[in-house]
């Protein structure tokens, strides 16, 4: 994991990682852009103790001891790195902080706007060894140098079994041969009496000049007969100097189970780091339901649109249909002497006289009606003598060939016995609408 502008503290002194530039600075009253804090906790004791009893409370157990011994004055927090348990006894490798340092980290951390990890440096050492042994259960030591500090760490069958700090008077060659003689001799002490020898030493610096390194490698190698292989370093600018440091390395690795920090800051500060690509989810699930919402109301208005039109074309249909009913029932008038459906026409028979045949008066009308000429209504007075019959209706032709379609039709009532009366015996309207007063004497005929 990258994390911007971390922070190291180790021996007492702080320095910034701004890319491939680490800077010497004065303890930070506040951590803009910080995310991560790498510490060696300056005055903290760390090691591996075996203790007794339930694996919650060994941080008890081990800070008891500590005191008991004169390693700790006062009241410390202990942090729990790793543990393995072999019958009643856990293997657990700690790091102890007195009270009053570790209060003044995280009132640092608690400061700043956002939440930053307070990393212990033997967390990530651990974490570390681990990535080296996973795959090999091949005894290994691993000395990471920092300052005047030596810290050893040895593996065997994949478990740490031994956690030193070795500590030159001064950085002077003599002064650290020395170092490295006592470093050489913790490593042989544990290949005394195991099949599963140390085979291998990974070295890994802080800050070290290329030659300098190469030869602290090569006295302890001379020291132990065993080779040391540096762990992958970066080449960064420290002073105005390129030096070599496996510190990229470790930070990379670095993850919230690593932190020191408690559960709910540790949960505050995953929550920041996913906080944008939850984020971009929901921008993303977002703009995925927009774009539904926008093809289903485009299939909506699609729907409405075809149910508009078929709505539309069924009642267009619909008219055309009753309209084809209403032209074949004029035809059916027009051409059928015999027509019973005579409902739309209206008769008037009060008075007795000689008994009309209305069913005659339809046949003689109908078979008299010229092509295009529609009979809407007849009207019949018998309460006169002769009988009074009117006819109304519509012709739809222009105006000069109704008179003459009319003419012709009461040309075949008159043959028929009908009689037209005076005055006006047949109106024409503009609209083509016609009335036709008949008389006709129901005894004659």
């Amino acid at each position: 994991m990258k994390y911007s502008l971390p922070i190291i503290n180790l021996d007492h002194q702080w320095y910034l990682l701004q890319g491939v530039q680490l800077s010497k600075i004065d303890k930070p009253e506040t951590l803009a852009g910080t995310e991560l804090i790498l510490t060696d906790f300056n005055d903290a004791v760390f090691g591996l103790e075996n203790v007794s009893g339930p694996v919650e409370h060994a941080a008890a157990l081990i800070e008891k001891r500590l005191r008991d011994i004169g390693m700790l004055d006062g009241p410390s927090k202990v942090i729990v790195h790793k543990t393995h348990k072999i019958g009643d006894i856990t293997n657990v490798l700690f790091t102890a902080i007195p009270a009053e340092s570790y209060a003044k980290y995280f009132q640092l951390v608690n400061n700043q706007k956002d939440h930053c990890l307070v990393v212990p440096l033997l967390s990530v050492l651990a974490k570390q060894v681990e990535k080296h042994t996973a795959s090999s259960k091949q005894a290994m030591a691993f000395v990471f140098h920092h300052g005047r500090e030596f810290d050893l760490i040895i593996v065997r069958d994949r478990q740490i079994v031994q956690v030193s700090r070795l500590t030159a008077f001064s950085l002077m060659d003599e002064d650290v041969n020395q170092t490295l003689k006592t470093v050489a001799t913790e490593v042989l002490e544990q290949n005394k009496s195991v099949l599963n020898k140390i085979e291998s030493i990974q070295w890994s610096g802080f800050l070290e000049e290329e030659a300098i390194q190469n030869q602290y490698m090569k006295t302890l190698s001379e020291l132990t007969g065993i080779d040391v292989v540096a762990s992958p370093h970066s080449e960064i600018i420290y002073q105005g100097t390129e030096v070599k440091t496996v510190l990229p390395s470790l930070i990379d690795n670095v993850t919230v189970k690593e932190a020191a920090n408690d559960a709910n800051s540790r949960f505050l500060y995953s929550s920041e780091k996913v906080l944008p690509f939850v984020a971009a989810v929901f921008l993303a699930i977002i703009v995925f339901l927009g774009g539904l919402l926008v093809k289903w109301n485009n299939q909506i208005s699609a729907i409405d649109s075809e149910l508009a039109q078929s709505d539309k074309s069924k009642l267009q249909a619909d008219i055309a249909s009753i309209k084809s009913d209403l032209m074949q029932s004029n035809k059916l008038f027009a051409n059928n002497a015999h027509a019973q459906k005579i409902s739309q026409w209206m008769y008037d028979l009060n008075g007795i006289q000689s008994a009309p045949d209305p069913k005659q008066l339809v046949d003689d009308i109908g078979s008299s009606l010229p092509k295009d000429v529609l009979i809407v209504g007849i009207s019949l007075d018998s309460r006169r003598s002769p009988s009074t019959v009117v006819l109304e209706g519509v012709i739809d032709k222009p105006l000069q060939q109704a008179l003459k379609d009319l003419e012709a039709m009461s040309g075949e009532l008159l043959s028929k016995g009908y009689k037209m009366m005076n005055n006006s015996s047949i109106e024409l309207s503009d609209s083509n609408d016609f009335r036709m007063t008949l008389k006709v004497d129901y005894n004659d005929k």
